[in-house]
């Protein structure tokens, strides 16, 4: 999962805590969007809410959702939940609308895609100056 964000120059800590200096981001896995914010995608995986991202954010992911494509594609649910998740962060790291034409931030997915993805998936070269901005002039030890 840290692949794509390595390549992007953006260091990832996993932790339960918040660490001055850091951009935290809460990743909340549930079964189903229960008809709150990515309810009415029926192919979105998660959902970030909340639009002003300057110190952080919040990204639900739908396990239910993950599973079912997981198995449609022949894919492990390990990996369709890594690059789930990867995109939500990356809702979170970039300004809006953050979804490209490929790539991980991608808004629906198709088997080609998930070749494509397999080998390395990676953010944009744009994506990646824009995450390196956004962490550099937020996250300074406060």
């Amino acid at each position: 999962m840290e692949q794509p964000f390595v390549d992007a120059g953006v260091s990832l800590t996993w932790t339960d805590v918040r660490v001055p200096g850091t951009f935290p981001i809460h990743v909340i896995i549930r079964r189903e969007p229960g008809g709150g914010p990515g309810g009415s995608s029926p192919s979105a995986f998660g959902t970030t809410i909340g639009d002003d991202h300057s110190q952080g954010g919040s990204s639900f992911i739908f396990y239910d959702r993950v599973l079912k494509f997981a198995h449609a594609h022949a894919r492990g649910v390990d990996v369709i939940l890594a690059y789930a998740i990867a995109h939500e962060f990356g809702h979170v790291l970039l300004p809006a609308p953050a979804h490209t034409k490929d790539e991980l931030m991608k808004a629906e997915w198709s088997d080609d895609d998930l070749r494509h993805l397999a080998g390395a998936w990676h953010f944009t070269p744009s994506q990646k100056a824009a995450m390196q901005f956004k962490l550099s002039s937020c996250c300074r030890d406060e």
